[in-house]
C-alpha cells in the first residue's frame, strides 16, 4: 500500500495489483477495485511498475509479441495485392501475441479503402488486439454495385486468411454509408462475427446470425432506413 500519483497531480492511496493491456489495476485503502491507464500516471510511479512487474521482460507463458510474419507490427501496410484487380491496406498491432489468432476487423468505405480509414482505427487496435484491414476497391462508384464490392472484399479474405494470423471465427464487417450497406451485405454472404454498421443502410440481402451495432446521428442519411429494418 503506498500513495501513486497522477500526471495530473491527483493522489491514490492503493497496492498494484497488475498491469494488463496498459492499465493498471488498483485495490484502493477503502477496498475498491480502480484501473488506471499506465500512461496516466507520474513517470516516476511508471517506472517503478515497470522495474516490479517486469512489462519490459518476454513472458514465457505465451505472451510474447508476434514476431516473423508477413507484415511489420504497428504500422499500415498497403496496397497489398489480393488478386490483379483487388487490394488491401492492413495494419497489425503491436499488441498481437505470438501463437494467438486474433479477431479481423475489415472495413469498407463509401470511398474506398484508403490508409487514413485504418489510421483512425489504430487506437482501437491496439487496445483490443484486432488485425484491422480495408478493402481498396470497395466503393460506391463500383459498377458492380454491392455484388461488386462483395467480390472484392472476398478477394482480400481469401489472401488474408492463409498470410496472417487471423481467426475466421472472429471475423467482423464494418463501414460506414454506403461501405456500411457493404459490410451488411457481406454478413449476409460470409461467415462473421458480427458487423459494425456505421451510418449505413440495409441492402435487400438481410445476414443472419452474429452481433450487430448501428451507429446513426439524428441528422444522418441513412438514420431511417436503418431504423426501419430494426423495427421490423
Amino acid at each position: 500500500m503506498r500513495e501513486w500519483t497522477s500526471t495530473a497531480g491527483t493522489k491514490l492511496t492503493a497496492s498494484a495489483i497488475g498491469v494488463e493491456r496498459g492499465a493498471v489495476s488498483f485495490k484502493a485503502a477503502d477496498g475498491r477495485s480502480i484501473s488506471v491507464p499506465l500512461d496516466k500516471l507520474a513517470e516516476a510511479d511508471r517506472a517503478l511498475l515497470t522495474e516490479h512487474f517486469e512489462l519490459n521482460k518476454p513472458s514465457s507463458s505465451g505472451s510474447e509479441q508476434a514476431a516473423d510474419l508477413a507484415h511489420p507490427l504497428g504500422k499500415i501496410v498497403g496496397d497489398i495485392e489480393a488478386t490483379s484487380d483487388s487490394h488491401y491496406h492492413v495494419y497489425l498491432p503491436k499488441s498481437l501475441k505470438a501463437g494467438r489468432k486474433a479477431p479481423l476487423l475489415f472495413f469498407t468505405n463509401a470511398g474506398g479503402g484508403k490508409p487514413a480509414n485504418i489510421e483512425l482505427m489504430k487506437v482501437g487496435s491496439e487496445l483490443c488486439g484486432w488485425i484491422v484491414a480495408s478493402c481498396v476497391e470497395s466503393r460506391n462508384a463500383n459498377p458492380g454495385g454491392l455484388a461488386g464490392n462483395h467480390r472484392h472484399t472476398k478477394d482480400c479474405l481469401e489472401h488474408i486468411f492463409p498470410t496472417l494470423p487471423v481467426d475466421e471465427e472472429r471475423v467482423y464487417f464494418t463501414g460506414g454509408s454506403g461501405g456500411g450497406a457493404t459490410s451488411m451485405y457481406n454478413a449476409s454472404l460470409l461467415d462473421h462475427a458480427g458487423v459494425i454498421c456505421c451510418i449505413g443502410y440495409i441492402p435487400e440481402s438481410v445476414p443472419s446470425g452474429g452481433f450487430y451495432l448501428f451507429i446513426n446521428g439524428a441528422t444522418d442519411y441513412n438514420r431511417t432506413p436503418s431504423a426501419h429494418w430494426r423495427s421490423e
